[in-house]
């Protein structure tokens, strides 16, 4: 076997494993969402959950909202067995929802992005910060839509669990969603 052959053969396995660790957790933690967001832009850190984490939103008196959090916490304490408390924040926005071990979301996660109201009704922005998880949306499709890409995040590291930090900004690619189920090709 000649040098270049064998260099050749080497080199994909190290370059593999290089860009691995790279990337890190946030690229595995997102490469497998569904569907896939249209931004995303990985950040340091992690948030950890813990059995002070709890679900705060805004909007006590719309019952999609109420629906939502609560499909979520069911959703975490199937996947996870984590039991998370949800309860009400006024300083939130409408369709806002701050996950943490503290009720105060800080300064610079409340702005969220101006083009999130030009995208589409169902858009949302999904901030994962080292504090909490901030789900940002227009209307409560939207919001629902970003928890659930929360809770495809939420991942074990080792003893802990933990949502790796990233922001993603998404909305439909289509105004419809659909899904085709072909059973003659089963």
């Amino acid at each position: 076997m000649n040098s270049s052959k064998f260099l050749k053969l080497l080199t994909i396995p190290y370059l593999t494993l290089f860009l691995l660790a790279g990337f890190g957790i946030q690229a595995f933690a997102t490469e497998n969402l569904l569907p896939k967001p249209r931004k995303v832009e990985y950040l340091k850190d992690e948030f950890k959950i813990s059995s002070e984490t709890k679900i705060f939103y805004s909007n006590e008196k719309d019952e999609h909202v109420k629906f939502i959090i609560e499909r979520v916490q069911n959703m975490i304490n199937e996947n996870h067995q984590l039991h998370m408390q949800a309860g009400v924040e006024n300083r939130l926005n409408k369709y806002q929802v701050w996950i943490s071990n503290q009720s105060q979301i800080p300064k610079n996660l409340q702005k969220s992005s101006s083009k999130l109201e030009s995208l589409s009704e169902e858009a949302y922005e999904l901030i994962v910060h080292k504090k909490g998880v901030r789900v940002t949306a227009v209307t409560a499709r939207g919001m629902l839509w970003g928890l659930i890409t929360c809770v495809q995040m939420i991942e074990k590291n080792g003893i802990e669990t933990i949502i790796p930090a990233v922001r993603i900004l998404d909305w439909p690619h289509y105004k419809w969603r659909g899904y085709m189920l072909d059973t003659g090709r089963a």
